[in-house]
């Protein structure tokens, strides 16, 4: 089973398949995947944390918890992985301790390497699949109404992506819109809008952004909503239209959500 294979099947399947069977062809290939190959981990991961999102979705959110919750443990399963080191990290070499110097025939013949294998004992927390695993469960949490979960590990989840320094940004900047999104519900505007903004400096430099600066543009103008400034929330979602539509079919929907979202809220003043 090739995991790229299996979630383009899903993808294939989840435009014409019905929910039961959505559900029952994930729960199969997590338990056949896991079958066949034990020690994939992030394998099987990706396809719980397939199996977590279709519930989370449906709103059916023990199970998905559940599914975020296994895929988080196998993540955290410690494994052994072979790594090569320079031979002389690892064998005598000239120090104060040593009572005689440093001979290479000691331990290598005429043209071997000066390479040893060593096997380092670790997991993969620390990773852009353990981040995305984070963020997949902090948004059930949030949707769950726990919000200081969800807080709590979409902090995390941010936090490994700034050590990584290497995740898409579209990807980090989810944390932040996120996080927003969080303090919306917490009816805290300030916070959220600070998120926001840090979302689009993030966002910012990358290019055909539209559709994400559109999102949290739109995200903005409801923390100017829930703070009272109705005309400023009007113009920055007419700002997110705009945005929408310069993204193509894919964001069509969005402007016109925007544009009569934004009249609402130029009539309110």
């Amino acid at each position: 089973m090739d995991i790229k294979k299996l979630l383009e099947e899903y993808d294939e399947l989840a435009k014409a398949a019905g929910d039961s069977e959505l559900e029952a062809w994930l729960q199969d290939k997590c338990s056949a995947f896991s079958s066949e190959h034990p020690d994939d981990y992030i394998g099987q991961s990706a396809l719980y944390n397939e199996l977590g999102s279709f519930y989370r979705a449906r709103s059916s959110f023990e199970k998905g918890e559940a599914a975020f919750l296994k895929a988080k443990e196998l993540l955290e399963t410690q494994y052994a992985c072979p790594i090569e080191i320079d031979a002389s990290c690892a064998t005598c070499s000239p120090c104060a301790s040593c009572s005689r110097p440093y001979e290479e025939s000691d331990f290598f013949g005429i043209g071997e390497p000066r390479t040893v294998t060593e096997i380092l004992i670790t997991d993969n927390r620390g990773t852009p699949d353990y981040a995305t695993t984070l963020n997949n469960l902090a948004g059930l949490y949030r949707l769950k109404g726990e919000y200081q979960k969800a807080l709590d590990m979409f902090t995390e989840a941010r936090t490994i992506y700034e050590e990584l320094g290497t995740a898409p940004a579209d990807v980090y900047a989810s944390c932040f819109n996120n996080m927003g999104l969080v303090y919306l519900d917490l009816k805290q505007p300030a916070e959220a809008d600070e998120c926001f903004g840090r979302a689009m400096e993030i966002i910012a430099p990358i290019e055909n952004n539209d559709y994400i600066v559109g999102t949290t543009k739109s995200n903005m103008a409801f923390a100017r909503m829930i703070g009272g400034d109705m005309k400023g929330a009007a113009e920055m979602m007419r700002e997110a239209a705009g945005h929408f539509l310069a993204s193509g079919d894919a964001g069509s929907r969005m402007y016109e959500n925007c544009l009569s979202f934004a009249e609402r809220l130029e009539n309110s003043v």
